[in-house]
């Protein structure tokens, strides 16, 4: 019988909720299983036995290997829980006394603009275009591209907000580039030049199709593709740009890990251009600290205002970014076009409700009585105050318009231009 039909096997397997984690599991129990040959998983339930055959696997791994405590620690964990589920108890402290010491790994880091953008240029297809740069610009992790539809995809102006992980727990809205967005649409629209309709339902990220085989291209079903497909592609592409060398043994670390080199990139970006750290937790797909969590909800809108500071940050092309400081630079000057007109145009208000204010109080002088020389407004209050009149400028002349209007209702014909006044006038006509 293979391990494949047994029930214990199963058993295991059904304990893992993911997909994509249950294939990970499934490849690294199997190497324990070569190790120490099928026939004797259980031992018949010797405890200790169970716990020896571990630890020889683990010192095979150590000594003859050269594996880090990290590898080492990955493939343990998927042993202990076979076990654990096979209800079979084990004593996880003697096991690991004999792990290796934890030591720092190799160093990783966020590919660069540059890095990237050899990264497109070696890209052949339109498909693994869109794969980078919603990687790169959007922070998603290569496991959700998958499962991404065009519904969870919404345009907003330039760019695209995207939901990654739709109807889970883990549901989470980013957004994309302009940059990513444009590649997005080229990408659809070579799809439906080969006869595909595309329907919202329809994966945004589908499996390759042969451009001659008309049917192939234009199955409306088509199948969704493997987070470990389009890895190789990356590890494919990054060969070919001379940015990854091809490894001797698969532990060996890389500067710049194949998926996640991204992710590492679109959050220090993000930190670059100074967002907000609990928004930026937002985009990534992290959950709030503390109570946060369960009482804060930032609407779409603000959590897009704050990812477009980074939009310059996280673009590309350096035409493109030239392109975006020239928009802004444009806006910019828009804006300060428009301030100085405003400017002006109050410069010029004032201006006139000054001389209507002295044409005014001439009038005063001569037909009524006679005031101080216009703009002294201190003199004016030292003048009312002592007289009982108003001490504010504007019950002053709300006054002295009520007492134009009484004495002289037909031959005070006043129009001025200056909209104070001319509520002066509404108030009191």
């Amino acid at each position: 019988m293979s391990l494949e039909e047994t029930e214990e096997y199963n058993l295991f397997l059904a304990s893992i909720k993911s997909p994509a984690t249950m294939r990970a599991y499934s490849l690294n129990f199997k190497k324990y299983v070569n190790f120490i040959g099928q026939n004797d998983i259980f031992f018949h339930k010797d405890a200790g036995l169970i716990e020896q055959k571990i630890i020889d696997f683990i010192i095979n791994m150590k000594e003859q290997e050269g594996l880090l405590y990290k590898n080492i620690k990955n493939y343990l964990a998927r042993v202990l829980r076979f076990y654990k589920v096979n209800r079979i108890s084990l004593n996880s402290y003697i096991i690991n006394t004999f792990l290796p010491e934890e030591t720092r790994g190799k160093k990783d880091r966020a590919y660069t603009h540059e890095e990237i953008s050899k990264l497109l240029e070696f890209a052949e297809d339109p498909r693994m275009k869109v794969v980078i740069l919603l990687m790169a610009t959007s922070g998603m992790r290569v496991g959700a591209l998958p499962d991404l539809r065009l519904r969870n995809l919404e345009k907003r102006n330039d760019v695209y907000k995207i939901t990654v992980y739709e109807l889970t727990n883990d549901e989470y809205n980013t957004f994309c580039t302009p940059e990513c967005a444009k590649a997005i649409d080229s990408y659809k629209e070579f799809r439906k030049r080969y006869g595909e309709e595309l329907r919202e339902n329809t994966f945004l990220i589908r499996e390759q199709f042969n451009i001659r085989d008309k049917l192939m291209a234009a199955n409306h079903e088509n199948k969704k593709i493997k987070a470990s497909t389009l890895m190789k592609r990356i590890i494919d592409i990054s060969e070919r740009a001379g940015i990854r060398t091809r490894n001797i043994s698969p532990f060996m670390r890389h500067d710049v890990a194949v998926d996640h080199g991204f992710r590492k990139f679109f959050t220090s970006q993000l930190v670059e251009a100074d967002l907000k750290t609990e928004l930026r937790w937002l985009l990534e797909g992290h959950k709030l600290k503390g109570n946060d969590s369960h009482y804060v909800r930032v609407s779409e809108k603000r959590l897009q205002q704050e990812y477009e500071k980074a939009i310059d940050n996280l673009t590309i092309d350096p035409s493109n970014r030239l392109k975006r400081k020239m928009e802004t630079l444009t806006i910019e000057k828009s804006k300060l076009e428009s301030l100085e007109s405003r400017v002006n145009g109050l410069l010029t208000e004032k201006e006139s409700f000054k001389n209507d204010l002295e044409t005014f109080m001439k009038r005063l002088r001569e037909e009524i009585f006679p005031v101080p020389d216009f703009p002294d407004e201190e003199r004016y209050r030292t003048l009312l105050s002592n007289q009982g009149w108003p001490n504010d400028m504007e019950s002053f002349f709300k006054m002295l318009l009520l007492i134009v209007n009484k004495k002289y209702p037909d031959q005070m014909k006043l129009n001025p231009n200056s909209d104070t006044l001319k509520i002066f006038f509404q108030e009191n006509g």
